[in-house]
């Protein structure tokens, strides 16, 4: 089973509307909005794509198809962003 994680290289400056994502091994940078930014400090320790749903269900209000879209944000952030542990 799949596990994500920050790819410890990443940095993370946070604005107004949610945070600056930086690799400086890639030179690739991603701005992530407030919902995002709460799926980013969850995968402090590596989390299945469940467990990230669950997370973001319980933690946002009048969510819908919260799976699809932490699968489609997860998705954005590999391979620079994220790391995966089988």
């Amino acid at each position: 089973m799949k596990h994500y994680a920050v790819n410890p290289a990443v940095s993370l400056r946070e604005e107004l509307d949610g945070a600056l994502l930086y690799n400086p091994d890639t030179d690739n940078i991603l701005l992530i909005n407030e919902t995002g930014q709460l799926i980013w400090d969850f995968l402090a320790k590596p989390r299945t794509a469940e467990e990230i749903a669950a997370h973001l269900a319980a933690n946002t209000e009048g969510a819908s198809g919260v799976r699809e879209d932490s699968e489609t944000f997860l998705k954005s952030l590999l391979p620079d962003f994220l790391v995966i542990h089988d």
